[in-house]
């Protein structure tokens, strides 16, 4: 009994001893020092912080603050990580972004902080101040990123003065941040990571590569959209012993394409893209052994031959992006040697001849886009591993194999002269999420089975020769955003079901069909609903008044590419790019009806009359149809 109760008195002990260190997770903590405590306070106190975000910076042991992480020998402050893990950029995020968003003053007391090694203030919000000079004082400091944080002026010079940093990030788009010379970079010498995308490099003259080639560790160099220009790529003496990642891509260099690169054997990484680079690809990229990003888009001037470019080993390329440039010739059958490339985008080149069927063998292989080449011949295998085929004139039908795909979640087969059925196999694609067929030449109709994907949010079955009803099963589909289904021959009733079960449709074109009766009044239940065509058919009866009901329609510069193409239509999947994508002829586009109803409602009185085209019998419904908005507008 005596040994039972020494042992619950170990146990208690301990467990006081462990309460009074504190325990956050696997992690334990002791106090931090006195200093480091009144140097964080006054740090908070000058920052704006209207979301109480750090709610948890209270009491006495600064280490158990969020954010805030010690040295657990002697309690010492040695990261401060207040980045917003919800950047803006992500449209899904913007109100968790304001959440977490940090702004005000960065008060010189961290300074006293002699320990600090990491500080992260990345994705906030400090309101064009300038980057803090103190900074280049912080000897300690390893890791420094203020990114993307709204800082606007000169890039310290100081920050030279950090000869224990390994990562700099003051990446900055559109935020006004300058660096008139790049000199101040040899200071770095232990730097790893350097990234200044979007910064103001106009004025480093041509040397900035010459300054970077002196860091001798350095392996990742972050550059894009910067500014820089001339013929400075052709540098004799580049030997950049560690360099894993190039991205210099969006500036405007004037030069012949770099040859060095391809004596770089440690590059894993490289983007090249939209930087006005002229003359031959060098062959030696296929041999580079750790090379798994390739991307020289856009460049519109850079030429190879395909049959000598695919016939290297390209031993762990995932992501080979060369469109829009002047490749010809033929794609070699070797091109199936490439075993882990999963993105193969050759979009708007010289490239004739056929598809070889070695691409079939592409198990990993995720998007190919040939679109605008010179492609001829039928498709081989290749449609049971990709997904994206479009804008060449490739004749054949959609074969019954394209439902093996189960994990395909984008089929875009559209602007080619495809023929035949629909195969309803398709429907076994449980995981698509957007179809596009339109632009051929197919027939029959719309396959039943299409109504069990139930993670279908885009349907683009346009400018075709489908005909038939609607099948009942589409109703099922609750996920959709788009059901685009202009210029066929398709008739019967607008189906009842169409206004009843789906929450998130955005854009409705029956356009140009056969579809006879009246318009159903429950149309008006689509409450996403941004975009109805239903111009050229054979409907008749009165507009129901209910279509003054919708709430979501509103006049929106941008909504057709937004909407239409969305996330799916298009498919140019460049790192960071945009594309210019062109409304369809159908006049989809051009006769909207939307409503904007308190934002210009004009625009919902005159486009109606060319949406529906509108018969005689039909204008006095549409007159009481105006003034219903009009009433609800005052």
């Amino acid at each position: 009994m005596g040994k039972v109760s020494i042992l619950g008195l170990v146990l208690a002990v301990l467990g006081v001893l462990a309460g009074e260190f504190g325990c956050h997770g696997d992690t334990l903590y002791i106090n931090c020092s006195l200093s480091d405590l009144e140097v964080l306070t006054d740090f908070k106190h000058g920052l704006e912080d209207p979301e109480n975000r750090l709610s948890s910076w209270k009491g006495t042991n600064c280490c158990q603050w969020r954010g805030i992480s010690c040295d657990n020998t002697n309690g010492a402050v040695i990261s401060v990580d207040l980045h917003n893990p919800y950047p803006v950029s992500f449209a899904e995020s913007s109100s968790r972004f304001g959440y977490w968003n940090l702004s005000g003053e960065i008060r010189p007391s961290l300074l006293k902080l002699k320990s600090l090694q990491h500080l992260d203030l990345s994705h906030n919000t400090f309101n064009n101040i300038p980057i803090p000079t103190f900074l280049g004082s912080m000897r300690s400091l390893r890791y420094l990123n203020l990114s993307e944080a709204g800082f606007s002026g000169a890039v310290p010079l100081k920050l030279g003065n950090l000869s224990s940093l390994e990562f700099l990030d003051v990446s900055s788009p559109f935020s006004g941040l300058a660096v008139s010379s790049l000199e101040w970079v040899r200071g770095l010498v232990s730097l790893k990571h350097l990234a200044i995308n979007g910064v103001d490099l106009s004025m480093v003259g041509s040397n900035w590569l010459g300054v970077l080639n002196m860091l001798p560790h350095l392996a990742e160099i972050h550059l894009s959209d910067c500014g820089l220009s001339g013929s400075v790529l052709t540098h004799s003496s580049v030997n950049f012993t560690s360099l894993s990642v190039i991205d210099l891509s969006l500036n405007h260099f004037d030069s012949i394409f770099p040859d060095w690169l391809v004596n770089i054997s440690s590059l894993s990484y490289v983007d090249l893209s939209i930087c006005g680079l002229y003359g031959r690809i060098p062959l030696g990229f296929s041999e580079l052994p750790n090379l798994q990003y390739l991307s020289l888009a856009m460049n519109g001037n850079l030429s190879a031959s395909c049959s000598q470019l695919f016939q290297g080993s390209w031993k762990k390329i995932e992501v080979l992006s060369l469109a829009t440039n002047k490749l010809h010739g033929k794609l070699p059958s070797s091109i199936g040697n490439m075993s882990s490339l999963t993105n193969f985008d050759l979009f708007s080149n010289s490239v004739e001849g056929g598809i070889p069927s070695s691409i079939g063998k592409l198990c990993n292989l995720k998007i190919l886009d040939l679109s605008g080449n010179n492609l001829t011949g039928s498709l081989p295998e290749l449609l049971e591993r990709t997904s994206c085929v479009s804008n060449n004139p490739i004749p054949r039908d959609i074969p019954a194999s394209i439902g093996d795909m189960l994990i395909l979640q984008v089929i875009d087969l559209s602007n080619n002269s495809l023929e035949g059925n629909i195969p309803s196999s398709i429907g076994n694609s449980s995981l698509l999420k957007a179809i596009d067929l339109s632009h051929n030449n197919l027939s029959g109709v719309i396959p039943e089975l299409l109504g069990q994907l139930n993670q279908l949010q885009s349907i683009h079955l346009s400018n075709n020769n489908l005909t038939g009803k609607l099948p009942l099963p589409l109703q099922n589909l609750s996920s959709l955003e788009t059901l685009d289904l202009g210029n066929n021959r398709l008739s019967g009733n607008i189906p009842l079901w169409i206004g009843g079960g789906f929450p998130q449709l955005r854009i409705l074109s029956l356009r140009s069909n056969a579809f006879s009766g009246e318009i159903p009044s429950n149309l008006a239940n689509l409450s996403s609903l941004q975009v109805l065509d239903l111009a050229d058919n054979k409907l008749t009866g009165a507009i129901p008044e209910t279509l003054g009901d919708f709430k979501a329609m509103s006049k929106e510069q941008y909504v057709n590419q937004y909407l239409l193409y969305g996330k799916y239509r298009g498919l140019y999947y460049g790192k960071g790019g945009t594309s210019t994508i062109e409304d369809s002829d159908d006049g989809f586009i051009d006769s909207w009806f939307y409503l904007s109803i308190g934002l210009g409602f004009a625009a919902g009185i005159l486009v109606p009359m060319l949406v529906f085209a509108i018969k005689k019998p039909w204008r006095v419904s549409y007159s009481g149809f105006v003034d219903k908005i009009v009433d609800r507008a005052f």
